[in-house]
């Protein structure tokens, strides 16, 4: 770990349900968040004392909340790919130029 520290994030887009904890794996190996969206609904963890507990707003990208994240992934199902990552792009400014 000293080497190659953990990431940052880890994501999971879960089709079928697993008997595998990863939170459990997660925490162990110390990667601070998690999103897990499941084609429906998204939850974001924050890692607290060793913990996964749900957040609305990702400490790893702080302009993103839980809202957001799954009206961009939704938008992303009616869209085409390229007019998906330019409506995102605007988001974005928006949202920076918004101080959010």
């Amino acid at each position: 770990m000293a080497i190659d520290p953990p990431p940052d994030l880890a994501i999971e887009i879960n089709n079928t349900r697993s008997s595998l904890n990863r939170l459990d794996i997660y925490a162990r190996l110390g990667i601070p968040e998690v999103w897990r969206f499941d084609g429906t609904s998204l939850t974001i963890y924050r890692l607290i004392d060793g913990e996964y507990i749900a957040q609305e707003r990702s400490m790893v990208l702080p302009l993103l909340k839980r809202e957001d994240i799954l009206q961009l992934l939704q938008k992303s199902q009616t869209m085409g790919e390229t007019s998906w990552v330019k409506s995102v792009r605007q988001w974005v400014r928006t949202e920076i130029d918004r101080g959010s």
